[in-house]
């Protein structure tokens, strides 16, 4: 005896449904990288033009004179 199987088109029927993948919200979205400049790969303070988004760099602070710890008594 041969086993039937269902006709294609049945077959298809009993599929589930794709239901679309819902998105994300923005706030959870990874942070594009920022593109490199200049600086990329140097160490050091930087400030960023809050309008441009250029870094400029910010010299260390000068040492203070008289702080030297090492000369006690």
């Amino acid at each position: 005896m041969a086993k039937s199987t269902a006709a294609p088109a049945a077959a298809g029927a009993a599929a589930p449904v794709a239901t679309p993948k819902a998105t994300k919200p923005a706030h959870h979205l990874p942070t594009p990288p920022r593109a490199r400049d200049e600086f990329t790969g140097i160490g050091g303070t930087y400030m960023r033009d809050p309008a441009t988004g250029v870094r400029t760099r910010v010299p260390p602070p000068a040492a203070a004179e008289g702080d030297d710890n090492t000369a006690a008594a």
